[in-house]
């Protein structure tokens, strides 16, 4: 298995106030520096590509290449950034794994869970049942339903997918830049997807909060 990892960090962090959230730290590194650190640790992954505003990867100091790290520039949506990436990644990788930057608590047991299922051909993603009540609402907020909650999961991230099988999905679906997720895209392609139980952890970093709650799991974890 020759994997690929994508990492979509051009987001504008409008929730942040327009930080990017990439280049916060926790822990005294950055959130992309902990989600690279995770994925250098497996040898399997041979090349990662991470995805950035257009003028952070023409300000790289590095330049766009390092070691096994490239640097694209990313879309004006989630989902072309990661098509983007994924054009970047060498013919040789037949397994794709993609992970938010803005998830800093990535684990290496999480990515090995999404790749043993991509190795056996199938996609997959972490997720967390969902907990709460859940209220359909019309444009007035009131509620018209509540649905049987045990069906509903939260998507986080890894996702892992055979190559081919992305591909195919971003060439099925129309209007694939509005997907919000791979897992989403690849089901609604006519894919299977498995979920795979995630760590409420592993939280997506995406108001000022997040950070103070991320930095306190972090030292937790290494207490």
């Amino acid at each position: 298995m020759n994997v690929g990892a994508i990492i979509p960090a051009a987001g504008s962090g409008t929730r942040m106030g327009g930080a990017r959230k990439a280049f916060l730290e926790i822990g005294g590194k950055t959130l992309l520096q902990h989600c690279l650190d995770a994925f250098l640790s497996i040898d399997e992954i041979t090349q990662i590509v991470v995805a950035l505003p257009s003028e952070e990867v023409r300000a790289s100091s590095n330049g766009q290449q390092r070691g096994r790290v490239r640097l694209v520039a990313g879309g004006a949506h989630r989902a072309d950034s990661v098509r983007a990436a994924l054009n970047h990644l060498s013919p040789e990788v037949d397994v794709v794994v993609i992970h938010d930057a803005a998830r800093p608590l990535l684990t290496v047991r999480m990515i090995r869970a999404v790749l043993d299922c991509a190795a056996r051909g199938e996609s997959a993603t972490i997720a967390v049942p969902v907990v709460d009540t859940l209220h359909r609402v019309d444009a007035d907020h009131r509620i018209i339903e509540t649905p049987n909650r045990t069906q509903f999961w939260r998507a986080q991230t890894p996702q892992a997918f055979p190559r081919s099988t992305l591909i195919q999905a971003y060439a099925r679906v129309t209007n694939a830049s509005a997907a919000t997720d791979e897992a989403g895209l690849v089901a609604r392609a006519g894919f299977p997807v498995r979920i795979i139980p995630g760590d409420a952890s592993n939280l997506k970093i995406t108001t000022p909060d997040d950070v103070v709650i991320a930095e306190a799991a972090l030292a937790r974890r290494q207490s």
